[in-house]
Formats: C-alpha cells, structure tokens, sequence
C-alpha cells in the first residue's frame, strides 16, 4: 500500500473539511471585505490629497516670498528663513523693524502667540487668547481677554481721564509689542496734552463694528464707565463684503467658506483635507474672465452663492456695509447721550487706498494680499475705502485713510498693520481730533450706577 493512502486524508482535505463545517463570525464577508477596500482606499487617498496640498502650499508661499525678495528677512526664524504661512512671513520682513533691537524677540513671540486658538466668546463668537510674554501681555478680564496698555504717565493726582478703545487687530496691536499699540501711543498723547488719561484697549483680533457693539453693551450692562470711547474701524468690515450677504450679522463669518463640495460646518468639514481648502483660497483662483475658478459662500440654508464681482454688486455691498456701519455709530452716540460719555469713530488706513510713497515692502504686500484668496476682497475692500472718503465728510466718523498721503517713510506691515511709527501717527491724529472736539456740547447726566 502505498504511503498516501496510509497516511489517510491530507492535511490540506482536513483544513477545508474544517472551513466549510466550521461557521464564519461575519455575516457576508465580501461585502465587509469590499467596504474594508472601499474605506482604506478612501483614507490613503484622503492622506495623499493632503500631503500633496500642502506640499503645493509650501512651494507655492516660497516662490511668492523669494519673487518678492522676501526671503531671508522674516524675522524671529532661523537665519531669517521664511515659512509657509505668506501673511505672518509678510508682515515681519518689513524695514519698518529694522531700527528696533526688539524686533527679532518680538516676531518670535508673535509667531508663537499665533498658534493660540481664540476662544468662543457667547454672542461676539470668539475673543482674544490668553497669552503673556515678555512684549506681548493679554491679559485675564471679566469681560474677555485684552491687550494691555503700557503707561508712561505717572499716577494722576485725581481721578484719570478713561478712554476705551475699540476695533479689530490693527486696535489690538498686531505686529508690535504692547508699548507701541494705539491704545499706549493714545494714553502717552492724551496725557502729555494736560489732562492724565487712561487707555483701555478692547481691541478684538479679526473683530468687526457689530462685535464692538456687543462687546461696548458688555461693559456698560456691567456697571463699566468711561468718559470717552473710540471706534478704530474699516478694514474688517470692508474685507467682509464679498461673503458678508447680512452685514447686519453679529460677524462677517456667519456665512461659512465653502468650497464646491458643500457646507465647511457639515459633510464637507469632515471629507474635505485641511490643506486643500487651505489651497483653494490661496491660488490665483480666477479664469481670464475674472470668475471664481471653485470658490462660493455657504448660505444659512445651504446654498451656495457664487461670489458676484460686477461692478453693480461691488457697489451695493459697499453701500450696504457702510449704512451698517453708520447704523452702529448712530446707536453708539445713542448709548452715549445716556450714559454720559463720549464717542469717536476713526476709518482706518489702508495700502488698498493710499497716495503714500510705497517702499519695497509696501509694494510686495500689495502685490501678494491682491492674489488669492484676498483677490475676493480687493473690489470690495477699495470699493468700501471710496465711499468711505465721501461719507466721513458728514461728521458721522473721521476717514483716516488719507493719513500717510505723501509720506517717503514705510509704515505698513502689510495691508492694514501699521508698525510702531505708524501706531503713532495714528494715535497723534486720534488725540488731536479728541483735544479739538473738546469744546463741544457733550452728553446727557449719567445714570446712577448700580447700587448709588
């Protein structure tokens, strides 16, 4: 007998006799197998797409910011060696730093603070991050988080004269340390003019007027009096009209960015890469027609509405954002006449309208935030800065985008950041208008605090 049939059945007739009377634990294993396919696929392609985005980022910004011959100058890197992010990058090669011994601390500091996620604030949707370093102090309120004023005054005899200041990041300081914010340049000025004043500053990072608002209501409801406060707007609100289709809206972002594939808060948060959205707002996003190229703004329904840039829309947003504006000056100076303080409200300088000499830098700036994602805004933002020339001249707010008319000197970071000089001349023709308006009738007797 041969030694097969001696051995009995082989070993490969027991494993599959085995197979078949032993039950499978899962119920239709193609399928599972398929849909394990279906979802690794999905998540390697997820991966690459991502990679693959931000690598084009990365080559992207560093063309952009050697063309510019920005490369190298970027302060608070090693070897001044620029990174990926074009707008941080930007601001801190400028030669308006190049006289501060601060300036390569500083952009470290900034660059790191950065990082530091806004927290969600109820109504006003976000505020600033707690940070403190060395030249960067936000400090813990009960009112939110805020920059802090640098006083060169001494103690006041009597009780100060109280000024607060409102606006976006060009109020909050971004770009410089705290001595040279507005609010700090403003307290210096005011004081040396003869009376002791005290600057609060409750500038909000990427906040617009209606925040301001909110946030001004905040600290009146709280029992908070101030003798004066002032509003240092234009920039924000103007930026926000391309996908701004309320800016009656507490925030220029209630409508989300999205991309064609849907709505940034639902599906498309989760399928759609980071980088890629990223991608899709920095490229050059426009055909020859001057089309978006995929670009839209997401509804509160969900629809997508395609970014308008006729001059007929262009000039009806800048319409609509400044009767927005003027609507928030109007109840300002209301809550003034009954609370018993004063208002002012400056429009902001900008490189997007400007007559100043342009540097190196300056140029550079214009050319790279005119590309991109800020190609979106350009119309709207110059469309928003002429209207806001002419309206100014009604006394409702003082238009300071002529400021720097004719002036050799750099001042811009980039297009709406002002370095330490530029803070001061602004803070100088704050002071001045506030001195000059002095004489004029002012408000109403205030209310009893809680509690008198």
């Amino acid at each position: 007998m041969s030694s097969r049939s001696s051995e009995g059945p082989s070993r490969r007739g027991l494993a599959g006799a085995r197979q078949k009377a032993a039950p499978s634990l899962v119920p239709f294993p193609r399928l599972f197998a398929v849909l394990g396919y279906i979802v690794a696929t999905f998540v390697l392609a997820y991966f690459l797409i991502d990679v693959a985005a931000y690598g084009s980022l990365v080559v992207y910004s560093r063309y952009e910011l050697r063309k510019h011959g920005l490369e190298g100058h970027c302060r608070g890197r090693p070897g001044g060696s620029c990174g990926n992010r074009i707008v941080f990058d930007l601001a801190s090669s400028s030669d308006i730093y190049k006289r501060y011994p601060w300036a390569d601390e500083f952009w470290k500091q900034e660059l790191a603070r950065r990082k530091a996620a806004r927290p969600y604030h109820p109504f006003r949707m976000w505020q600033n991050a707690f940070w403190q370093s060395p030249l960067i102090h936000v400090d813990q309120t009960p009112w939110g988080n805020f920059r802090r004023t640098v006083s060169a005054r001494q103690d006041c005899a009597g009780a100060p004269f109280e000024v607060w200041l409102f606006g976006g990041s060009s109020a909050f300081g971004y770009g410089v340390p705290d001595f040279a914010t507005v609010a700090s340049y403003l307290e210096q000025e005011l004081s040396r003019r003869g009376r002791c004043a005290v600057v609060r500053n409750f500038g909000s990072e990427a906040y617009v007027s209606n925040q301001e608002v909110l946030l001004l209501t905040e600290l009146l409801k709280s029992g908070q009096r101030p003798e004066a406060v002032v509003f240092l707007d234009g920039f924000n609100d103007s930026y926000c009209l391309w996908n701004a289709q309320r800016p009656d809206n507490s925030n220029c972002r209630v409508l989300a960015e999205a991309s064609v594939l849907g709505d940034a808060s639902g599906l498309a948060h989760w399928i759609l890469p980071g980088k890629v959205s990223e991608a899709l707002q920095t490229f050059p996003p426009y055909f020859s027609s001057g089309r978006p190229l995929v670009h839209g703004a997401l509804g509160r329904e969900g629809a997508i509405i395609a970014v308008q840039m006729t001059p007929e829309e262009v000039r009806r947003g800048a319409a609509a954002i400044l009767n927005n504006y003027e609507r928030n000056t109007h109840l300002v100076q209301r809550m003034a006449s009954v609370y018993g303080f004063r208002a002012f409200f400056f429009w902001q300088p900008s490189l997007y309208r400007t007559a100043k000499k342009l540097d190196w830098h300056e140029r550079a700036a214009l050319q790279l935030f005119s590309q991109g994602a800020d190609s979106y805004a350009l119309p709207y933002v110059r469309a928003a800065y002429q209207l806001a020339e002419e309206r100014g001249q009604d006394g409702n707010f003082v238009y300071l985008g002529n400021l720097f008319d004719g002036l050799a000197e750099p001042v811009f970071a980039d297009t709406m950041h002002l370095g330490p000089e530029g803070d001061r001349l602004v803070a100088l023709s704050i002071a001045k208008y506030m001195q000059n308006s002095a004489q004029t009738a002012c408000c109403s007797p205030m209310p009893p605090r809680a509690g008198d």
